[in-house]
């Protein structure tokens, strides 16, 4: 008995809640909020244009609402309808579009920022390629250097072996030249020396002669 009991109060509940629909107040003018579907009713509240109803009884003229701070009453069916005001539409845009355009200054300054690191950035790696080119021409410049020093290196001591070489050859063509003019010195001497030797003795035999 409990159970079914049970079952019937949730069955209830969910078709409530299934048939609810949200109603809005519709007008541009207020509207009475009242105890009962008449105007001879007693007026609950005055009700502005715009405010949100959920629906708990509908009839031909009135129907029954339930406002956001939880009381119920009648309302005449020609102030109320399904479409949202456009009122609230207009706030919904609007608070929309003050959070989108606060997102987009969030964007906006942290893209600056993002431009501005990448600008430093770019000047840094720029710098830091003038350095590297430097240092790599700086590197050429001396590995080219290098290269002419170890070759006139090799030339100078190329050069100074042949030097010594032609010394000792100069040396040793002199030794030769001044035993050659020794020999002609010599030979001339003996030369001289015979002939001075054959006129001497040509001399003798003439004045012998006589």
């Amino acid at each position: 008995m409990k159970r079914l009991l049970l079952l019937c109060f949730f069955t209830v509940l969910l078709s409530t809640t299934s048939f609810a629909e949200t109603m809005y107040v519709h007008g541009i003018q207020r509207i009475t909020f009242r105890t009962g579907p008449g105007t001879d009713h007693k007026i609950i509240k005055s009700l502005n244009p715009g405010v949100k109803l959920e629906l708990i009884e509908a009839s031909d003229v009135w129907s029954k609402f339930k406002i956001p701070s939880g009381e119920e009453g009648w309302i005449l069916n020609r102030f109320t309808s399904a479409d949202v005001p456009k009122e609230l539409l207009l706030k919904s845009l609007e608070g929309k579009y003050t959070r989108l355009y606060k997102r987009y200054a969030a964007l906006k300054k942290n893209s600056a920022k993002s431009r501005d690191d990448n600008q430093r950035l770019s000047k840094s790696f720029s710098s830091s390629e003038k350095e590297v080119l430097q240092l790599k021409t700086d590197y050429e410049n001396l590995k080219k250097n290098s290269s002419n020093y170890i070759k006139l290196e090799n030339d100078f001591k190329k050069l100074s072996t042949e030097n010594k070489d032609l010394k000792a050859q100069n040396e040793k063509l002199g030794d030769e030249v001044t035993k050659k003019n020794l020999i002609w010195f010599s030979v001339g001497a003996g030369i001289l020396l015979l002939g001075m030797i054959i006129g001497s003795t040509s001399k003798r035999k003439r004045n012998s002669l006589l």
